[in-house]
């Protein structure tokens, strides 16, 4: 859970704490008004059943944090960044004129740590014209897939020939998603994004813009 949920869950604990002391309090205090009088106290039961209500009302709000699913979330959270990149490692030279052979996505890992056991992370890009549903996008450019880490995590996605081409053609931009990947899962197993709903990968986080 991240640290939302703690302070949140904390602040719950703290309310129906402090409704409890008030409660102990109240029935103490009623205990001794009816001592006074030569009457019995009410019953635990008739005592308790407003704080009870209230505890049981807490903790049903706390019920979707630990039977949620990862399906989606905002994308600026989880996609830090996207667009072109060199090839990992490369260097160019000063006025070195380097060909487009690579993309990237950027994910923020350190939004992700809830996942890191039962998910990794994948981008891909697409050219889309605009025609059509765009989960039924083919000639998808899919990255290796990547370990979740606490950090800001590059995803580095080559570019086919074909795709180099159409980047050169200066016509349209590059789509860029994130994908958070099930356990067992591939990115060879898919070739649309319908496919890859099928096997549960999630998108995270979307973008757009050159090469």
């Amino acid at each position: 859970m991240g640290l939302q949920f703690w302070v949140s869950l904390s602040a719950n604990i703290a309310m129906v704490a402090i409704a409890l002391y008030t409660a102990l309090l109240q029935r103490r205090q009623l205990g001794l008004m009816a001592k006074a009088r030569g009457k019995k106290a009410n019953s635990a039961k008739q005592s308790y059943w407003p704080l009870m209500t209230m505890v049981l009302l807490a903790a049903s709000c706390w019920v979707p944090y630990f039977f949620s699913t990862p399906t989606s979330a905002p994308g600026a959270a989880y996609l830090e960044g996207w667009g072109p990149a060199l090839e990992p490692g490369y260097i160019p030279k000063p006025g070195e004129k380097v060909e487009i052979k690579y993309a990237q996505v950027i994910a923020n890992g350190r939004m992700l740590q809830e996942q890191r056991e039962h998910y990794r992370l994948a981008g891909v890009c697409f050219r889309y014209s605009g025609l059509g549903d765009p989960d039924d996008a083919t000639s998808l450019q899919k990255s290796a897939l990547y370990e979740i880490r606490n950090e800001s995590i590059p995803i580095i996605i080559p570019l086919d020939s074909a795709f180099q081409a159409q980047t050169k053609s200066g016509i349209g931009g590059t789509n860029y998603r994130l994908l958070l990947v099930p356990n067992g899962v591939n990115p060879a197993q898919f070739s649309t994004f319908h496919e890859a709903y099928s096997l549960g990968i999630k998108v995270i986080g979307t973008g757009g813009g050159p090469p």
